[in-house]
């Protein structure tokens, strides 16, 4: 995705912790990673090899949360599909929607934030507003 590179490394200036959470296998995961070389700007990666649901379903998402030491409610996501979506708020986390060609035609939930690009907005502007926007309503997907 455009932009993602700068937001991990912002993310990392910044001491925030960061993990990957796919619905695909390890194998191709952190393939993927290391042939765009960021597989090393990530603490953690969950994929479907570590747990019995994938999204929609919460699990990835707690247990990247759990790999980092960090709680639920103060994590962000960043996701795609409105599967992730609605995995991330079922988990009781933060969503930025960041939807491409494909996902931007499909219906998805409605979540915390939502931007055209990783690119288009810097990460502490993202962070400011979240932090000025009470979290969604009872944090059930639509």
């Amino acid at each position: 995705m455009p932009g993602v590179r700068g937001l991990l490394e912002d993310a990392r200036r910044l001491g925030l912790r960061r993990a990957v959470a796919s619905s695909s296998s390890s194998g191709w995961v952190e393939g993927w990673l290391q042939r765009h070389g960021i597989l090393h700007l990530f603490e953690a990666v969950a994929t479907r090899d570590h747990v019995c649901r994938v999204k929609p379903a919460p699990e990835l998402f707690l247990l990247a949360a759990a790999r980092l030491d960090v709680p639920a409610p103060a994590c962000v996501v960043f996701e795609d599909s409105a599967n992730g979506m609605r995995a991330a708020l079922l988990a009781g986390m933060r969503c930025v929607a960041v939807p491409n060609t494909l996902t931007a035609r499909t219906p998805r939930p409605r979540v915390d934030l939502e931007v055209g690009s990783l690119a288009e907005l810097p990460l502490r502007e993202i962070l400011c507003r979240l932090e000025n926007e009470p979290p969604v309503a009872g944090r059930e997907p639509a």
